[in-house]
């Protein structure tokens, strides 16, 4: 499929557990790849393991194109033509409100993410550890003083929020600086 192509769109997860292969098969195939979800785990693992054969080979390489990342960046592009120096915002944390009906909110896929990224948590601290070094890393400063716990009271909007290790708050961030 990927050889009567120029670019894959996959909007089908979870990325961490079945998508390397496709953007190996995209890069090998000389294609573009762009995806939806920001997975952070994925992408850091995909850039680590194919960064080099997708510049080779001039395949772009594109994840966290859904609802929580290009809505956050052009938000944010918006609210930065507002303020004027010397006014300008030294950080941004974003917050994403739900609300649903007694049924549940979201997927089994975004569920099935944030299940497994609180259990490898581990693993991508230790994957960053070991990479620390290979690619340029931009700190992105945050007005929370510390990383909240992973449920806790936000003063700020004045609800109790949910502490989600996503894309924005990681690699895509450092990535579109």
């Amino acid at each position: 499929m990927c050889r009567h192509t120029r670019l894959v769109l996959n909007c089908v997860g979870l990325f961490c557990l079945y998508e390397l292969p496709v953007v190996a098969t995209c890069i090998e195939a000389g294609i573009d790849y762009l995806d939806i979800r920001g997975e952070p785990k994925f992408m850091e693992r995909m850039e680590l393991l194919y960064h080099q054969a997708a510049s080779d080979g001039g395949s772009l390489i594109v994840s966290a194109c859904g609802y929580d990342s290009i809505p956050a960046e052009f938000g944010l592009l918006h609210h930065l033509k507002q303020w004027v120096a010397p006014c300008l915002p030294t950080s941004v944390d974003c917050f994403l409100q739900i609300t649903s009906s007694t049924k549940g909110v979201d997927n089994l896929g975004t569920w099935e993410f944030v299940v497994l990224s609180v259990s490898n948590a581990s693993d991508l601290r230790e994957m960053r550890a070991k990479t620390k070094n290979s690619m340029a890393r931009v700190h992105v400063p945050s007005a929370l003083a510390k990383k909240p716990s992973l449920l806790y009271w936000n003063k700020h909007v004045s609800l109790w929020a949910l502490y989600l290790p996503s894309a924005d708050s990681a690699a895509m961030v450092r990535r579109t600086m």
